[in-house]
This record gives C-alpha cells, structure tokens and sequence, in this order.
C-alpha cells in the first residue's frame, strides 16, 4: 500500500512538472499578407497580424525585428495572459520602391518556440503620370543637380579653380552618395556629400588643375556618382573648361620682341560638291615677330577636318604650309567648320579660320 501511494504521488508531481513546462505559447493566426498590385503613390501599406497566447503562462514579446528599414513594425507591448489576444502589425513604404517586394518580421517572446516568422508581399507599380514632378523623377531621380555642367572660362594652363555644384533631395527618403565612379586624371574631389536629406541642398565641389589637362581651347568631361536613389542611381556632372595660356603682363619692348602669327587669309570657300567628296585646300601660316611661334595644337569641331601639321615650332620670319582636308561623307547641307590654331603668340593666342561648302545629296 504504502508502494502505491508512493507511485501515486510521483506520477501526479509528473504531472504537475509538464502542466509547468508549457508556460506561453505565442500562435499567431495568419502568418502571412499579399497585398496584391498597388500602386507607388499608396504611400504606406499596413496589415495586422493578430496572435493568441495559447499557454498557460503570461506571454511578453521580447524582441520584433524586420529584415529591412523600409517595413516599419508595431506590437503589443502588454503581458498576454493565457487565451488573451495582442498583435504586430507591420507597415511598408511604397514610395520610390518600384516592383515586388516580399518583406519578413522576426517575433521573439518569452517562449522556447525560438524566432517566428510572419511575411508581408506585394507588388508596386508606377502609375501613368504626365505631370512634371513624375516626368523629373523618371529622369533624374530624387536627388537632382541643380546645375548639371559647371565650367571654368578661362582655365589658365599654370593653375586650378575651385568648381562646385548643387544638390537637392526632392523625395521623402535620405539618398546617400556611395562613390565617386569616374573622375578625371586633372580632377582633384575636394567635397563629397555623404547624404542628402528630404528638402536638403548638399554641396559637390571640385578642384580642376590647367597643368593637367593637357589639352587648349574648349575641353568637356564628365563626372560619375553612384546613389542609392531608386529611381536614377547614377548622376552626372559635365565638366567643361577653356584652357588658356597665360602670359604675364609686358610692356610695349617686350611685346615687340614676342611671336606673332600671320595666316594668308581666314577662311576657305570649296562652293558645291556632292555628299561622300574629299575636299582639300592649304593656308600659310607665318611667324612676323621676333621670338619662336609655338604652335600649341589645332582645334577642329568635328573629326571630317583634319590639319597637318597640328604643332611645331616657327622661327621669326618662317611659314608653313597647313594641309586641310574636309571629309563630307554623311554631311549634306551648308557646312561652315571652324579650325582653331592655339599659340604663344600673347596678343593672339587663338586664331580661327573656316572652311565653307554647299554639300548635295
């Protein structure tokens, strides 16, 4: 007898030990949420997702936490007694996020059940919009330049100039600036804006050095950065400049023992040639000062002008002889094309002559 009393209370202490053990049970009653096709203007998407505590213990979550910042979660913060209801709710933002998206929350309580997973999906799309605010976002995104090209006229060959240009978030979401993905060799990054805030104008600023471009007359680059705006990651920024040569003031003596370049005449007239002809023509070109001619380069509009010599060195009181050759294949028209000839002379250092003709079809 006293066996069995034995036996008796040791299956029912067992008893009581698993009613313990089951403590909270956190079951929520859907675990996921389509919201189908909505369109990018909704702005935020929400959805509740309802939970019981199906234990026999209080219910408390400890820890709620999104796979991304743009799903935003809200819970009950209560302790859930045993049969009591509570809820996380999560809510997404459909602004500048185009296409399908399918977002996770992970809910951690005071139960053994370790991380439970509920599902938020949905697809976004951009309505037809012809307004302008719509027409600006597809092309330049939220973060626009105020000022696509900066330039510097002149650039003198023997220093740098500081350019700058703007930048202003137009969106509702912080852009961040990633990298810069193109600069070039005489481009010197002296500010990068890290993130533009919504409503923020941030500055980009760089240095250009003359003495290392390498180039005279009018050059033009670009500059690439890498955002994370959604719309149009990539900006570009046009760099142009006017290289020039400077020559330190002189007085009158010095002036007449300085270059000076001469050409025989200012343009040149072809007249009517068929589409597809290559035209040719010389000019003279002549040094009457009293110094060396440096002829620093040969500037064309277009590659169906071509110029030889396009450099060399005059003595005082030489010429040369330039060969002009005009290529009017894919050109119909009055064509007018300019040749820049970029010297040392310090009273001309750019002299322009043109070459004429009347192209037909």
């Amino acid at each position: 007898m006293r066996l069995f009393l034995l036996l008796l209370l040791s299956f029912s202490a067992a008893g009581n030990m698993q009613a313990q053990r089951r403590g909270p049970l956190l079951q929520f009653l859907h675990d996921e949420w389509n919201f189908g096709k909505v369109s990018e203007r909704t702005g935020i998407l929400k959805h509740s997702f309802p939970f019981v505590n199906d234990g026999d213990a209080p219910l408390w979550l400890t820890k709620v936490e999104p796979s991304c910042a743009c799903t935003s979660p809200e819970w009950t913060h209560d302790t859930i007694m045993p049969g009591d209801t509570g809820y996380v709710s999560a809510a997404y933002q459909t602004y500048a996020r185009p296409g399908e998206f399918d977002k996770t929350i992970a809910i951690f309580a005071n139960t053994p059940q370790g991380a439970i997973i509920i599902r938020v999906k949905g697809d976004v799309f951009l309505p037809y919009d012809e307004s302008t605010e719509n027409r600006n976002r597809e092309w330049y995104g939220d973060l626009r330049l105020v000022e696509q090209t900066i330039t510097s006229d002149p650039l003198y060959n023997d220093r740098s100039d500081t350019l700058s240009a703007r930048f202003i978030n137009h969106g509702n979401q912080t852009v961040q600036v990633l990298e810069v993905v193109k600069l070039p060799h005489y481009i010197t990054l002296l500010q990068l804006p890290e993130a533009v805030e919504p409503g923020e104008t941030a500055i980009f600023k760089v240095v250009m050095d003359g003495r290392k471009v390498g180039k005279w007359g009018w050059i033009s680059d670009q500059i690439n950065l890498l955002t994370d705006d959604p719309m149009q990651p990539y900006k570009q920024i046009f760099i142009t400049a006017q290289i020039k040569e400077y020559f330190p003031p002189k007085d009158k003596k010095s002036l007449k023992q300085a270059p000076n370049i001469q050409l025989d005449r200012t343009d040149h007239a072809f007249g009517a040639h068929k589409e597809g002809a290559i035209l040719h023509t010389t000019f003279q070109l002549r040094n009457t000062g009293r110094s060396p001619l440096v002829i620093r380069d040969m500037v064309t509009d277009c590659a169906c002008v071509e110029v030889t010599p396009n450099a060399g060195t005059l003595e005082p009181g030489a010429s040369l002889e330039l060969k002009v050759k005009f290529d009017t294949v894919f050109r119909t028209g009055l064509q007018m094309r300019p040749v820049r000839i970029v010297s040392n002379d310090p009273d001309q250092s750019e002299i322009t002559f043109y070459l004429k003709a009347q192209v037909l079809p």
